[in-house]
């Protein structure tokens, strides 16, 4: 499990498997070989999601 996408990225770019990233945060490491897309597939949803595991108590939220 992975905090950031930067994060997520980076790991990829280790060999530590695949991940469905944002296209536009990483052209540039695409162009550089550093990831390589898997499927000709883009997903353009605009927003991000907020998820947490069922396994952890849920947190207060800022007041």
């Amino acid at each position: 499990m992975f905090d950031a996408s930067q994060r997520l990225a980076d790991a990829v770019a280790q060999g530590l498997g695949v991940a469905w990233l944002p296209t536009r945060l990483f052209q540039r490491d695409v162009q550089a070989g550093l990831l390589v897309p898997v499927v000709d597939l883009e997903v353009d949803v605009g927003r991000y999601g907020l998820t947490r595991l069922r396994s952890r108590r849920p947190m207060p939220g800022p007041s």
